[in-house]
């Protein structure tokens, strides 16, 4: 932002700028967008935070499998049902349709056992049963992305294990 900034730039393109930002962060963000766009700055923020498009949008489009599906909605006054049924396809009751508990007794599909790599992350374990979806979340350089290449083997780890289905997987190998 800085650089076009300094290149007296008339549009500005944001993508997911507050993806690393702390809360007061992202608030002294809107306000130098505010200021702007007072300036007569055309901004373009892209974001999957509808609460932010909200607060700082005008109008909203909605993209849905690389097509636009809406234009021009007015950002403060669009319910969210509709901009989430939108992205979706679907109603918001079933944006999320219910999912049956896991059973207890389901394979165990990965098992990751006191992982580490020096510099990045240390001890990690989790395991992963069949039909089970587990996240991992963080901010902006917390090791996440480092855990995930080190567990499917494009980093080699400096401690623990990966088995897949029970067996131990080749550290460094993506097969």
């Amino acid at each position: 932002m800085a650089r076009a900034l300094s290149h007296d730039a008339r549009l500005i393109i944001m993508d997911e700028p507050s993806a690393a930002l702390a809360h007061d962060e992202v608030g002294n963000l809107f306000r130098i967008i505010r200021e702007l766009t007072s300036e007569g700055v055309a901004v373009v923020y892209i974001s999957h935070r509808l609460e932010e498009i909200r607060e700082i949008g005008d109008r909203v489009t909605v993209l849905k499998d690389g097509k636009a599906v809406a234009h021009g909605l007015p950002a403060r006054d669009t319910p969210t049902a509709r901009v989430v049924s939108l992205m979706t396809g679907r109603d918001v009751e079933y944006a999320f349709p219910d999912r049956p508990d896991t059973p207890e007794d389901a394979a165990e599909v990965l098992r990751v056992e006191g992982l580490s790599l020096t510099g990045s992350f240390k001890d990690v374990s989790f395991t992963v049963r069949a039909g089970e979806i587990v996240g991992l979340a963080g901010l902006v350089g917390s090791g996440r992305s480092e855990i995930l290449e080190t567990v499917y083997g494009t980093r080699r780890p400096t401690g623990g294990r990966v088995l897949l289905d029970g067996r131990p997987m080749r550290p460094g190998d993506t097969g």
